[in-house]
């Protein structure tokens, strides 16, 4: 994630400007970040941190209560609320 062959999502995501709090180039691999439903970084998580653990699952809980109620596609079709984008059968 670091040089000038990171991939788009990092550079996002680890940009101090965007994300003072959370920002900044990881300390080692396996790093996680807590992205809300508005693609801003709400947490971030050094390597070493359980993504089960207590502290990593409370923040995801709140971020989804902070979301509230996801509303259904009508149609069944596309959209948020469809079937996945498969066509035809099998």
């Amino acid at each position: 994630m670091k040089g000038k062959d990171k991939h788009p999502l990092y550079q996002y995501i680890t940009d101090k400007k965007i994300h003072p709090k959370t920002g900044g180039d990881p300390k080692w691999n396996f790093a996680k970040y807590l992205v809300n439903h508005e693609g801003k970084v709400v947490a971030a998580f050094g390597p070493r941190e359980d993504p089960m653990g207590k502290k990593i699952t409370v923040a995801v809980d709140a971020t989804l209560r902070a979301r509230g109620p996801v509303k259904k596609d009508k149609g069944g079709k596309g959209g948020k609320g469809g079937k996945g984008g498969k066509k035809g059968k099998g």
